[in-house]
């Protein structure tokens, strides 16, 4: 006995159709009676649709000897046979002529009958077929049960892909599957394309089946809509589920609803690349024009069945499976990577150094890695020659990863190589998300790590935007996000694929100039401490722009702006006077050909080159970019900037006099320009107090060094940056006047004044820090003194290149104090550190440090280890000042 609420409802659905089919026979025997005679079109309907209503009539009055079985079977038919009934209904409404018709109505419904005579014959043969099925039903009804379908003697298993026999099982996913399958019916592995979600997934129907043999498992590609219907249809089909041979009807919702029945037999349904949202969730504009567009409709949802989904995008598979957080496929482990190469590759050592380091270039990707020795196999490669091959360029790793290969396991839409596997997923995201295809390209041509999330908004853009752009390229695994959440990376594989993708659409170049004008916006045009963060921050995406030099002439200009804006931070900040010396002077020659004498752009770039010439010790040079950049100059900001950094030129080069004279000029202007007490005049009196200081006249350097800080400490505050480094240069004079102790109460408040506001391993705080130990070298408190030079030490070697100049002065500045204490290999070490460095950096003409190693040796007698050393000064002296000079002597 069937439940009397599934007896509700099937005798609700036959009462309807009833209802309504007596209702349509009344129509048309009116039409008859007015008319003289049904309509020729209509005369199969009007014998057979009483029939039909009688059936079902009688089949009601039994519902309660109805099995669940049977109940399951005859509920589709039944609403199949309401659906024919209706568009009979339409069209009687559209052909047969009323009294009330115009002449020109009349015409039209004639006219009409003709063209719809065809789906009333449809029509007809769908009744006509359900007939004899439903009078075998009510004529076969024994009292408990009605013969309701054809039994399936074989359990369909729609799986074309053969089982992979060298499958390298990935068990933690293929459990955990199983897993989920004991408390939900929808389960989706969602991951990067080529990283092997459809290769589990037929692993799985083949245990599925083997584990289930009277279970039906159906394999239904959904990346494009005409294949997933194509399949359902072939499902309905093997299945002979009723009215699928109805060329009229959504063969798909028959399939969908025959396997929704809750007493419908066991099945599998695996839903393979899932990867287009608007395929599954169409807009509803576009369902409005274009009927059964989603996808997700068909879906069937039965306690007897499950499905399992395979897709690139995690949000659309957690859509998909009912809210559940999708299985992520990762990329393969070490080991399993190994064992995969071992099958494809018989009797090469999977775990040898080769094999790890190209497993590591293909990022532990399946089809990478099968492609890759396809195409090893095939042409007889080594490992090695392989990896030669990959290493030798970007593009000699895109051409080798472009190949394609036959793979009988993949779907024959499906790339078979990992670049244009991707490129599927890239011309999806353009179609969907205009804006996250925007981000992807331009995070192509950037450095593919710690990219700034504030490099990639925009100003003016919508929170919601932003996120789902970003959010976009995550869920296809396209990019990752860093654990703090503001700074994003992508594979290599991931950006040459993209690189690529853009070369296919002819706009690489493209992007390479959309990346250079948003650094050159992103990037502070005059460094500030504020800035440092951020400078660093970009320094690799602007070194990375900077490589491309196939650029618009349009945007040449962009690019000496950048050149300068980098070269000035690496000056200032970064100490690579080297590379900021090349990289100002190709802005130089660029601003030169584009702009007129006596732009800022040129005179900024012409105090750059000067500043990196004064470190690399060309100070004449340095005095010769000035004084040009001085004559051409006519603005006022930058002729005073320009003699500032004349005054510190000439100060490098001890020409104290002319560094005075020309200070004394620029504090007279400035405070023409501001007062005598604004804090944007004191930066030039410390310059002359620093003067004074290295003339030897103390007094007249105190004096104005307490000049400075009394407009400091009273507008800046005590505490204020400036105001410390002002207090430094009061203790330096202390210690000249060897006032060592008030000295050193100075540089201790500077040091933690500087360390709360800029942090321990700030390079401002160091530099007190070091102050402070040599004051404390002067005094002979080696033991202290040398405690913070190695700890200085070990915080620059961090910060900067182990031959950087600041580094390498403190190396030099250990060594020494090391001498002093009588500590003489720890003494060896540091000075040999700092002449090795120096020598790299500067060349083996370097005389000072190589100076203070002999006199080091000397001291304990060791002249065998000074002999050598003594030569090698000598000629360097003699090179440098000749034969004869007293130096040299």
């Amino acid at each position: 006995m069937a439940d009397p609420i599934s007896i509700i409802g099937l005798v609700a659905s036959i009462l309807q159709l009833v209802d309504f089919g007596t209702k349509t026979i009344a129509r048309l025997r009116e039409a008859s009676e007015r008319l003289g005679e049904v309509p020729r079109v209509f005369r199969g309907i009007n014998i057979r649709l009483p029939l039909l209503i009688n059936i079902l009539d009688r089949i009601k009055n039994r519902a309660d000897d109805l099995s669940g079985d049977t109940k399951a079977a005859l509920l589709p038919v039944i609403e199949h046979c309401s659906a024919q009934v209706e568009m009979i209904d339409e069209m009687l409404t559209k052909i047969i002529t009323a009294i009330s018709d115009s002449t020109w109505r009349i015409v039209v419904k004639t006219l009409r009958s003709v063209t719809q005579e065809r789906k009333v014959q449809a029509i007809d043969k769908v009744i006509k077929d359900y007939i004899p099925l439903l009078t075998l039903h009510q004529t076969s009804l024994n009292g408990s049960q009605l013969v309701t379908r054809p039994a399936l003697l074989t359990p369909v298993f729609m799986v074309d892909f053969e089982r992979d026999s060298a499958f390298v099982a990935r068990e933690d996913l293929l459990n955990h599957i199983n897993a989920e399958f004991e408390t939900e019916n929808r389960v989706a592995l969602a991951g990067i394309g080529g990283v092997g979600k459809s290769q589990i997934a037929i692993e799985y129907c083949y245990r599925f089946k083997a584990a289930n043999p009277q279970s039906h498992v159906f394999w239904v590609y959904a990346g494009t809509s005409a294949r997933f219907h194509q399949a359902f249809e072939e499902i309905g089909s093997r299945l002979r589920v009723p009215g699928c041979s109805d060329p009229n009807v959504d063969k798909s919702e028959v399939v969908k609803k025959w396997l929704s029945g809750e007493n419908s037999p066991c099945w599998l349904m695996m839903l393979d690349n899932a990867d287009d949202t608007s395929l599954f969730y169409a807009e509803k504009s576009r369902a409005e024009e274009e009927e059964n567009v989603s996808l997700a409709r068909y879906l069937p949802v039965s306690p007897n069945g499950k499905i399992l989904i395979t897709t690139r995008d995690t949000r659309l598979a957690e859509r998909l499976a009912n809210r559940r957080k999708p299985l992520c496929v990762q990329p393969m482990r070490l080991e399993d990577a190994a064992d995969l190469l071992s099958s494809k590759l018989p009797g090469v050592e999977s775990l040898s150094t080769d094999s790890k380091k190209l497993l590591t270039e293909l990022g532990f990707l399946p089809l990478a890695i099968t492609q890759a020795a396809a195409f090893i196999s095939e042409n007889f490669m080594s490992i090695e020659t392989y990896l030669s091959a990959l290493h030798a360029s970007d593009e000699e790793f895109k051409e080798f990863l472009g190949q394609d290969l036959v793979d009988p396991r993949r779907d024959g839409e499906s790339e078979n190589c990992i670049i244009r596997t991707w490129m599927l997923s890239f011309n999806q995201i353009t179609r969907q998300k205009p804006r996250a295809a925007y981000l992807l390209s331009l995070m192509a041509v950037l450095d593919r790590q710690m990219i700034p999330k504030s490099l990639l908004r925009n100003t003016n853009e919508k929170e919601v935007d932003f996120v789902t752009a970003l959010g976009t390229l995550q869920a296809f695994s396209l990019v990752s996000k860093h654990k703090d959440g503001e700074f994003f990376e992508m594979h290599r594989l991931v950006q040459l694929a993209t690189k690529s993708w853009l070369e296919v659409q002819g706009s690489i170049r493209t992007w390479q100039e959309e990346a250079l004008v948003v650094l050159a916006a992103k990037l502070p045009a005059i460094y500030l401490l504020k800035n440092k963060t951020e400078c660093e921050q970009l320094l690799p995406h602007v070194q990375a722009v900077l490589t491309y030099t196939n650029i618009g002439y349009n945007y040449t200009l962009k690019r000496a702006r950048l050149l300068f804006k980098i070269a000035d931070f690496e000056a200032n900040t970064l100490f690579q006077y080297n590379s900021s010396y090349v990289k100002a002077l190709e802005a130089y020659f660029i601003f030169k050909s584009y702009l007129p004498d006596g732009d800022i752009w040129i005179a900024g770039t012409l105090r750059v080159l000067a500043q990196s010439s004064i470190r690399l010790g060309k100070t004449g040079v340095a005095e010769g970019y000035l004084r040009e950049a001085w004559k051409t100059t006519t603005t006022e900001p930058q002729q005073t900037m320009l003699m500032q950094a004349l005054v510190s030129v000439l100060i490098d080069m001890e020409e104290f006099e002319e560094a005075a004279k020309f200070a004394t000029v620029l504090l007279e202007a400035k405070e023409k320009l501001y007062s005598q007490n604004d804090p944007a005049t004191m930066d030039i009196v410390e310059a002359l107090a620093r003067i004074r200081r290295e003339q030897g006249d103390y007094a007249e350097a105190g004096k104005l060094t307490q000049r400075v800080l009394a407009v400091y400490g009273k507008q800046l505050g005590p505490e204020h940056e400036d105001t410390l480094l002002a207090k430094s240069g009061l203790a330096f004079i202390f210690e000249k006047q060897d006032r060592f102790t008030e000295a050193e109460t100075i540089r201790r408040e500077v040091v933690i004044g500087l360390n709360l506001i800029l942090g321990e391993e700030d390079i401002m705080v160091l530099s007190a820090v070091i102050s402070l130990a040599e004051n404390l070298s002067l005094q002979g408190r080696l033991d202290e003194s040398i405690e913070l030079y190695t700890q200085a030490l070990k915080s620059l070697e961090k910060i900067f290149e182990k031959d950087h100049p600041r580094t390498l002065m403190i190396a030099l500045a250990a060594g020494l104090v090391f001498g002093q204490r009588g500590d003489h290999a720890e003494s060896l070490f540091y000075l040999h550190k700092a002449l090795a460095g120096r020598q790299r950096v500067l060349g083996s003409l370097h005389t000072d440090v190589l100076n203070t190693i002999v006199l080091e040796h000397d001291k304990y007698h060791e002249y065998a280890e000074s002999e050598p050393l003594w030569r090698r000064l000598s000629s360097a002296c003699e090179q440098i000042s000749g034969r004869n000079d007293p130096a040299t002597l």
